[in-house]
């Protein structure tokens, strides 16, 4: 695949070069078989947190990572609990925590959970505004509108919900203990598929040096001095192909299935490059 595809131009926004395409995609869900390989991993393998507000696709993030291919929500299509999965690896292993994105009960003592056990590091997804609304009745309420602006607003909403997620992430991960405190943030901005003509803009939105919202938080959290050592890296990621549907407004995805498989194989490579793999 050229880097001149979909895929390897938004790559190339964020990362600032070309997307090495057609190596491994994303490891196989394990069998039975590798039970053993499994504790053995469990005993070694780095634990990474992923946060972020509903929608932006955290479960589906975590199970492709692991290679689990079966995606399946029930209405209204929440996490409910801390879940955890093993990525078997070829370099290394990786211990994965899905934190629920909603701000309840559930989620709360997830985040107290790992402030008393730690994390090697931490990967915040967001979606540049394209997150799927994961409440029925704002669904329905959506459903119904329509209008030239109505895409635009919708992300603006979801945009300004991305920076108050991110503060209160933040601001758990500051309460950590020192010596549990992440060695590294990955932004990981999902479903690239749908905004990959504008990964140039995304990338700057989320970069630590832009001039957004987003990145201002994330200066105010780096410039305090029990955070200083924390690493920041963005890497966008495709997980799956869906369109975004708000109201009458459908936008489509513009990379193949193939083109999926490659960024979620860049993104494991990326992932196992900072677990020390």
């Amino acid at each position: 695949m050229p880097v001149e595809s979909a895929l390897g131009l938004a790559w190339a926004a964020f990362v600032g070069e070309g997307a090495k395409l057609g190596g491994k995609s994303a490891v196989s869900a394990m069998p039975w078989a590798k039970l053993y390989r499994a504790v053995k991993g469990r005993l070694t393998a780095k634990r990474v947190v992923i946060t972020g507000m509903p929608g932006v696709g955290k479960t589906v993030l975590r199970k492709r990572l692991c290679g689990d291919a079966s995606i399946h929500f029930s209405l209204p299509r929440t996490s409910q609990y801390l879940k955890r999965q093993l990525r078997t690896g070829d370099r290394c292993y990786v211990d994965l925590w899905d934190v629920p994105g909603q701000a309840a009960d559930e989620q709360r003592i997830a985040h107290e959970k790992l402030s008393g056990r730690g994390c090697y590091g931490v990967i915040h997804a967001v979606s540049y505004g394209y997150a799927q609304l994961r409440d029925s009745s704002a669904q329905e309420i959506v459903s119904q509108l329509s209008g030239p602006d109505l895409l635009d607003e919708y992300r603006k909403g979801q945009l300004i919900e991305e920076v108050n997620d991110l503060r209160r992430t933040l601001e758990r991960i500051r309460a950590i203990p020192k010596k549990r405190r992440p060695r590294w943030i990955i932004i990981t901005p999902t479903k690239l598929d749908l905004y990959a003509n504008q990964a140039k803009r995304a990338a700057e939105y989320y970069s630590l040096s832009g001039n957004s919202p987003f990145a201002y938080e994330l200066r105010e959290f780096r410039a305090r001095p029990e955070c200083a050592e924390i690493g920041f890296h963005v890497y966008p990621v495709c997980t799956t192909i869906e369109p975004l549907t708000i109201g009458q407004v459908k936008v489509p995805s513009q990379f193949s299935d193939t083109e999926r498989s490659e960024s979620l194989a860049l993104y494991g490579e990326r992932l196992e490059d900072h677990c020390g793999g």
